[in-house]
């Protein structure tokens, strides 16, 4: 600590969080003495005490509604979160609110977004009758099922979003476009589920897992940018995708989900990541259109019903690392698999294309 400049130790204590922590601080060096008097604001909860240490005040922080409040006070900020409606009721051009939660949109007068709003409640707009809504940019975070069965046709998140949680927009059935951060980094489970009308998206290539039942439903998804670092796709994470023609998987992808692709009738082909290790339970089943099946070359397990009731596939390109296909993994793939994919004839690849054959037939 003694090794620190006067100013870097004041940046050290606004870390403090009691009065006792800078009056330790201040006794360790002669030169830390006058670092209470280079705050212009109080680092912690004002009292008594604090204005003692503190002389030279000029803009009280406020951490609570709690706090006492300094009299002669040029300016004030409060740090905690304060709800819109009691500031529509409690307007103070003395204070400055850092986050001002908006708890419903039956508070606003039209669709766009007060400026004065950061952070948008739980079950905010659900059920709207909004089209659109117009989102400022300071704007940092949304609660669950924020947008959830409204009619809003189209969507621009602000930038400064990182997550979008649980069933943001669930059963936006009028949903069309949507413009992503482009540096989000997480998206909730169900929160684009039923999304019928959204034909296209681009994801952040911060994202690095699909959660469950992300995309489930959207019956009008054509397109999908997956993000370059993608590493899990979750349970039905696409299922019933019926409009999904073709996807491009990262290479960076190592797990996808039970039911993942599931009733995805349009998808023709797919290649599967080469990190990829095992195919979970049913996670291609009922993808009716897909003919061509390129394996990963590590790939080990295919699990029950993997393939099952996809009509249309006859070529798939096995690697040796397989050992095992469950006897369910390919059932009523009536075409046939008829390209022998093992170029050697020895007993494991006549033990694993048996257990294809056995599976179609």
């Amino acid at each position: 600590m003694k090794q620190l400049d006067r100013y870097s130790m004041m940046i050290v204590m606004k870390y403090f969080n009691d009065i006792k922590d800078f009056y330790n601080g201040i006794i360790i060096c002669k030169k830390f003495k006058e670092i209470p008097l280079m705050f212009h604001f109080n680092p912690i909860p004002y009292n008594k005490k604090v204005d003692k240490l503190f002389p030279n005040i000029q803009t009280q922080y406020v951490f609570s509604y709690f706090d006492e409040t300094k009299e002669n006070i040029e300016k004030r900020i409060a740090w905690f979160s304060y709800s819109y409606s009691n500031y529509l009721l409690n307007q103070d051009n003395f204070i400055h609110f850092t986050k001002i939660i908006l708890s419903t949109s039956t508070l606003l007068k039209n669709e766009i977004l007060p400026e004065i709003i950061t952070d948008l409640a739980d079950n905010c707009f659900q059920g709207t009758n909004f089209h659109s809504i117009i989102l400022n940019s300071r704007i940092t975070s949304i609660g669950n099922s924020c947008f959830s069965s409204s009619k809003i046709i189209s969507l621009s998140l602000p930038p400064y979003l990182r997550e979008i949680p649980y069933r943001s927009l669930y059963n936006c059935f009028y949903l069309q476009s949507i413009l992503l951060p482009q540096e989000l980094i997480f998206i909730g489970e169900q929160c684009f589920t039923s999304c019928s009308r959204l034909t296209s998206i681009t994801l952040s290539n911060w994202i690095t897992s699909l959660e469950t039942e992300t995309f489930n439903r959207c019956s009008s998804l054509i397109f999908i940018s997956l993000p370059s670092k993608l590493q899990r796709i979750e349970d039905s994470c696409f299922s019933y995708c019926t409009s999904l023609k073709e996807l491009t998987l990262p290479s960076t992808i190592t797990y996808i989900g039970a039911f993942s692709f599931s009733h995805c009738s349009s998808l023709r082909q797919i290649k599967l990541p080469p990190l990829l290790e095992v195919i979970k339970d049913y996670s291609f089943s009922f993808c009716s259109s897909l003919s061509q099946l390129t394996f990963p070359i590590n790939l080990k397990y295919i699990s029950p019903g993997s393939f099952s009731c996809c009509y249309a596939l006859h070529i798939l390109n096995i690697p040796n690392s397989l050992t095992f296909i469950h006897p369910t993994a390919f059932n009523f793939c009536y075409s046939k698999i008829l390209d022998d994919p093992f170029k050697k004839n020895n007993k494991h690849s006549r033990k694993i294309m048996n257990s294809i054959c056995s599976a179609i037939q």
